[in-house]
């Protein structure tokens, strides 16, 4: 088990107290209909009026928008160029908010793809970040960068160098990641031997660094990376939760990470989540579904804790499980 660390340091945090934003806009989970299109289960817009009437009452075919185009390939993708990809409309209603480029990342039960989860990502302004989608082909060893988004000029040089990067398993974020079919949190990447892609200037401007495997049945079929900076951290919690040793259906806190709110890593500390009776709060559901669970009520994030999320202006929730031959063995868990 890596160790919890759970606080930044004391220069991170106050980086990131300052941020403005952070680089996840918005968040859409769309389920596969009987018919095999897929339909908008929930969203998460906060002030992004336009791209949630974008989506309403849109049905999406194989190959047909960003989650359609994932559930045609059969495996994550992530789109730079939202014009080219997204449905009619859609594109023009992500620009109008600020939104420059999405991932989406199937999800698998009983081998078939269920459902797709979309993150859109802020660009322009002081944007600085970016996703990555790391994967190995057939026959190789190694990890390559994929299809990937970095925001900002302060990471020209950072994105120059990986794409002549590969990652053999154990090495690196994504090849740590690989290595155990785990998510993975990197508090500080600038400090951390793990990121060997900070060394030098290229990744000075990086925070937080959090690595997702991206399973289908035993198979990894790719690792996201999400890359907050110090002005535009990817989310103001992210959170690993797995079971308890004692308890299977029991779930506590592996790691995490709280920026600039100390108070709420506090009141997470002794918190756990039964998966029981179709789970309890934000992770326990997710766990229970295994499916990915967006939510804008505060109480799925634990009663303890839920008065520190009201004062830190947390306002949006969501939970990914890592699903492992059907069985969840983890939940991240990202709030802004």
């Amino acid at each position: 088990m890596f160790s919890d660390s759970h606080l930044l340091s004391p220069t991170t945090m106050t980086d990131l107290a300052t941020a403005t934003s952070t680089l996840l806009g918005a968040a859409e989970l769309w389920r596969l209909d009987t018919d095999g299109s897929l339909s908008l289960d929930t969203g998460l817009y906060g002030s992004h009026h336009a791209l949630r009437d974008s989506a309403a009452d849109l049905r999406l075919a194989s190959g047909q928008g960003l989650a359609g185009s994932a559930l045609a390939a059969g495996r994550p993708r992530l789109f730079d160029d939202l014009a080219s990809v997204a449905a009619p409309g859609r594109a023009q209603a992500a620009a109008h908010n600020g939104l420059s480029a999405a991932a989406a990342l199937p999800r698998f039960h009983g081998g078939k793809i269920t459902s797709v989860l979309v993150l859109f990502f802020r660009g322009g302004g002081d944007a600085c970040g970016g996703a990555e989608i790391w994967s190995a082909g057939e026959g190789r060893f190694e990890l390559a960068l994929g299809e990937c988004y970095h925001a900002g000029a302060c990471l020209e040089r950072f994105a120059r160098i990986s794409k002549y990067v590969n990652f053999p398993q154990g090495a690196g974020l994504p090849g740590r990641v690989w290595e155990h079919n785990c998510p993975e949190l990197v508090p500080d990447v600038n400090a951390s031997k793990t990121f060997l892609r900070s060394s030098g200037d290229g990744g000075r401007e990086l925070s937080v660094g959090l690595g997702l495997p991206l399973m289908a049945g035993r198979n990894l079929q790719a690792v996201l990376l999400l890359l907050s900076s110090q002005t535009t951290p990817m989310a103001r919690v992210h959170e690993i939760w797995e079971p308890s040793a004692d308890d299977a259906t029991t779930l506590v806190r592996r790691h995490g990470v709280y920026g600039s709110m100390p108070d709420f890593g506090h009141a997470s500390d002794d918190l756990s989540f039964s998966t029981r009776n179709g789970g309890e709060g934000l992770p326990g559901r997710a766990a229970a579904t295994a499916e990915p669970l967006l939510t804008e009520n505060l109480d799925d994030l634990g009663i303890a804790r839920r008065d520190a999320a009201r004062n830190a202006g947390l306002t949006s929730g969501m939970a990914i499980p890592t699903v492992i031959t059907d069985t969840v063995r983890y939940v991240t868990v990202l709030l802004w």
